[in-house]
């Protein structure tokens, strides 16, 4: 009995030794920030669902569209003010989208069969192909923030000119769409140090040509000590609101309105050894009204939209 209770105290007093740093990290306070080492390469796989459904005149109408990319980013310098910039490259980009009943897009960069003859697939072809291989500059400060993208509107001016189809997937094509797309795969960390349970936010505005404004805020709140695998990490939640007032111009077809965050959610694993993000996923949720100029007849639309977006660390390219 006295051996028992001997090795129960032990094991006791060994498990709460160990227990100890877990603790005390938990409760301590901790400095987010991104680190990099110049030459090091990140290689991320990401994925982006997107579901709408519109009620025009009573009807339905449901589009589909999914993103799935492979994306390296290389560490070509570190600036005095501790800025990192990268070298991106698109390794792997692959397209699905149902736009309307019979009205079907796909492209597939590691196919030679693309679509250039329909409507759509000769509006937007060229951009994928464009952007598939495309290397960018993209510079970003230890608290998350992107600076700025290099190279984008080069890459793309002559494909977006005179094509409002590939401009609206685009994002516009403007440099300052390109810095908030890159922004959304970036947390913005809080300059001063959190413990779990901090929550901070970060407003944002943005016009996108061709699409309209936007504007809105991003919340984050740190949960605290959590692991992905064996690799211990610091877990974050997002909620983000958004609003934005489409203005949308096709030549033939007008469309304006305007729409807010019904739901938004999101979860970021976040290695601080490495100083790199293991993974995020987000979902959010928008609804509005708009007003839809075609043909001289004015149609009021009611819709709805689904975004869910996932991306990992991988340690290789996929096959």
């Amino acid at each position: 009995m006295k051996l028992s209770r001997f090795t129960a105290a032990a094991t006791a007093c060994a498990v709460g030794l160990t227990l100890l740093p877990a603790i005390a990290y938990a409760n301590d306070t901790i400095e987010l920030r991104y680190k990099a080492k110049v030459g090091e390469k990140s290689i991320y796989q990401s994925s982006l669902t997107t579901e709408v459904n519109q009620s025009i005149n009573g009807k339905d109408v449901d589009t589909t569209f999914e993103q799935s990319d492979v994306t390296t980013y290389t560490v070509k310098k570190i600036a005095e003010d501790g800025t990192i910039i990268f070298e991106t490259q698109i390794e792997r980009l692959k397209v699905e989208g149902e736009f309307a009943p019979q009205v079907t897009f796909k492209f597939d960069s590691q196919s030679d069969d693309h679509d250039t003859t329909s409507q759509i697939g000769a509006a937007i072809t060229p951009l994928y192909e464009r952007l598939s291989g495309a290397i960018l500059g993209v510079e970003v400060t230890p608290l998350g923030k992107v600076k700025k993208v290099n190279g984008y509107i080069q890459l793309l001016q002559d494909v977006l000119k005179d094509n409002p189809i590939a401009q609206r997937f685009a994002g516009g094509g403007s440099e300052e769409a390109a810095v908030s797309n890159f922004q959304d795969l970036f947390v913005l960390f809080k300059e001063e140090s959190v413990k779990p349970g901090d929550t901070w936010d970060k407003p944002y505005k943005v016009k996108m040509p061709g699409l309209g404004e936007f504007a809105g805020k991003r919340n984050y709140t740190y949960v605290g000590p959590d692991k992905v695998g064996e690799i211990p990490t610091l877990r974050i939640t997002i909620d983000t609101d958004l609003s934005g007032d489409l203005d949308i111009d096709m030549g033939a077809t007008k469309v304006s309105g305007k729409f807010e965050t019904d739901s938004a959610s999101g979860t970021v694993q976040f290695d601080p050894a490495s100083g790199r993000i293991l993974s995020m996923d987000l979902e959010q949720t928008f609804s509005g009204d708009l007003t839809i100029e075609a043909g001289g007849m004015t149609i009021p639309v009611n819709f709805s939209q689904t975004l869910k977006n996932t991306r990992k660390l991988v340690d290789k390219i996929p096959e």
